[in-house]
């Protein structure tokens, strides 16, 4: 299909296996200039291969643990080396501590956190600046269903939460504070949910999933909303 996003440019994370890679792959797919992040090198070289095989486009990877604040820190070079300027940012690395609610240690809220809040909103900071200073960009925070249940996930377990409300607090939060030219809120996240149907426990996502996240952003292009 052809979806318009040709020579754009796309950072996704945790662009492994699950959701990222295939996000990674339907991005290639159409043309977008893709780099790829996760924590394991021999991980990523697999993904590069696999997508190069199925859609004979070369991606570029870098190492990269969300946990890690220096390594953060050095990811607005990487684009700048690698991408030249980023048009897309995918935040889809994230966990869940799938176990009954009362059995969570504090160890494992504190990593689950970790990776699904504070890893998105500071890698946020680093790129909106970016975004803004090329006069634009789209961001996708995927999330969980699990992230916005209530009663049935506080008596069976904890899955992801915390995540998707509190992405949806600060993308509300950072949109108020921006101009609205600069930083507007197009709805996007509003696919979290129904992209992680495919299964982040899975290294291949359904193939009527596949593509969908690429085929949403395509629509926000075309609407004209930054």
């Amino acid at each position: 299909m052809e979806l318009g996003l040709a020579n754009k440019t796309a950072l996704v994370t945790g662009g492994s296996k699950g959701i990222g890679l295939e996000t990674a792959r339907a991005l290639a797919r159409e043309g977008v200039k893709v780099l790829i992040c996760a924590r394991r090198e021999s991980a990523l070289a697999d993904a590069a291969r696999d997508i190069m095989q199925t859609t004979q486009a070369k991606i570029e990877t870098h190492p990269l643990d969300v946990t890690k604040v220096e390594q953060i820190e050095t990811i607005s070079r990487v684009i700048k080396d690698k991408l030249g300027h980023i048009d897309i940012l995918i935040n889809n690395a994230g966990t869940g501590t799938y176990k009954p609610f009362l059995e969570v240690t504090d160890e494992e809220l504190v990593d689950g956190m970790a990776i699904n809040f504070f890893a998105q909103f500071r890698i946020c900071q680093r790129i909106v600046p970016m975004m803004i200073a090329q006069g634009g960009g789209r961001i996708v925070n995927v999330s969980g269903q699990t992230g916005i249940m209530t009663l049935s996930l506080l008596l069976h377990g904890t899955g992801e939460i915390g995540r998707d409300p509190v992405l949806q607090g600060t993308r509300q939060r950072a949109c108020a504070t921006q101009h609205p030219r600069q930083l507007r809120d197009t709805g996007l996240h509003q696919y979290a949910g129904a992209l992680c149907q495919m299964g982040t426990r899975t290294c291949q996502a359904p193939a009527q999933s596949r593509g969908r996240c690429a085929r949403e952003i395509a629509l926000v292009e075309q609407s004209g909303h930054a």
